[in-house]
């Protein structure tokens, strides 16, 4: 009966360890996603958007609208980004602190799936209105651009 639970006990623990790894990785990689598409440029406070803009070669003007465009979604992403890093940190805290899966952990792994996913959101919207502004050609190749950061293994 003693080894039988100690099997089960262990069984648990690495059923839950293995769930903790995955949740962990499918957080890491689609902040790494994030983290590449956003990334601020050298010398511009938007993220990101000037590399995809110069792949574009966008007109002067065509540039000033896209930063002007972006401008609105960062202040609606910053916010949610600082706040995804605390319950980032909170949830760092728990997992040093727990011996097992809580109630607790369950409680910030939601919130991050759900900040993440709003972040998400911002970034998809970012996209299409970009994408309402460009000419054709420029559609076709944000396109692929896009594409192509999203289907690159992390």
């Amino acid at each position: 009966m003693v080894t039988e639970r100690r099997i089960s006990l262990k069984v648990w623990m690495q059923a839950v360890f293995i769930l903790g790894l995955v949740t962990l990785t499918a957080i890491g990689s689609s902040l790494l996603v994030l983290r590449w598409m956003l990334k601020p440029s050298e010398g511009h406070s938007s993220h990101q958007m000037v590399p995809f803009f110069e792949q574009l070669n966008l007109s002067p003007e065509q540039l000033e609208l896209a930063r002007a465009i972006d401008t609105g979604f960062e202040r609606a992403r910053k916010p949610l980004v600082l706040e995804f890093q605390s319950v980032m940190r909170e949830l760092a805290m728990l997992l040093e602190h727990e011996d097992s899966f809580t109630e607790e952990i369950a409680e910030k792994v939601k919130e991050v799936h759900q900040i993440h996913g709003a972040l998400q959101e911002i970034s998809i919207r970012r996209y299409f209105a970009v994408m309402e502004v460009l000419p054709g050609e420029q559609q076709a190749e944000l396109r692929r651009i896009a594409s192509t950061s999203l289907s690159q293994p992390q």
